[in-house]
């Protein structure tokens, strides 16, 4: 899945023909804004990996500001976040930090 996600971000890269390559992001300096999450069945953020980075170092990459990260531990079943309110307190919290970061950019 991360490969899956870095890969569909290929298209804002642009490449120079030098070598080494030099390569700048197509979307960089557009004041974008994003909260990144990841879910997992692990019981700690050692067992979930480097999902989160994974997202963030090519965001970043690209121009994008990483306004919050998520991360959600002991999920498996479809519909299991309803049973965690801390985690939809937190979920809530990051849309609301994502909504003032684009209102202030405006």
């Amino acid at each position: 899945m991360r490969k899956a996600f870095i890969d569909r971000l290929c298209c804002f890269y642009e490449f120079e023909e030098t070598l080494p390559r030099q390569w700048s992001s197509n979307v960089a300096g557009q004041g974008r804004k994003v909260v990144i999450a990841a879910i997992a069945e692990q019981e700690s953020m050692h067992d979930m990996g480097f999902t989160l980075e994974a997202m963030r170092f090519p965001l970043e990459a690209m121009g994008y500001e990483i306004v919050s990260e998520i991360s959600v531990l002991r999920i498996f079943d479809r519909s299991g976040i309803k049973s965690h309110p801390d985690t939809l307190e937190g979920a809530k919290l990051s849309s609301r930090l994502l909504v003032k970061a684009i209102v202030k950019f405006e």
